[in-house]
């Protein structure tokens, strides 16, 4: 016989005695999500239009870069 957990229903396992207990230990949720997503979405705009990130290449273009400038290198090289 299985142990089953305290308040769980027998045609449910241990489904509502699990998330009962889930639900205890979760984080508390804040109430006002609107606000978080606005503020998120203000923080990722701003990083967005940062003159950082107009000044340096992103990586994965620089190591595309690089690997034209090598096939170029070769190209010449065997001809």
């Amino acid at each position: 016989m299985r142990p089953t957990m305290p308040g769980a229903t027998p045609d449910h396992g241990a489904g509502r005695g699990a998330s009962e207990v889930t639900r205890k230990r979760s984080p508390h949720r804040p109430r006002d999500t609107t606000a978080l997503r606005r503020r998120l979405l203000l923080l990722s705009v701003r990083l967005w239009w940062h003159p950082y990130w107009e000044t340096h290449p992103s990586v994965p273009a620089a190591r595309s870069e690089r690997r034209q400038l090598a096939r170029a290198r070769r190209a010449v090289q065997a001809a």
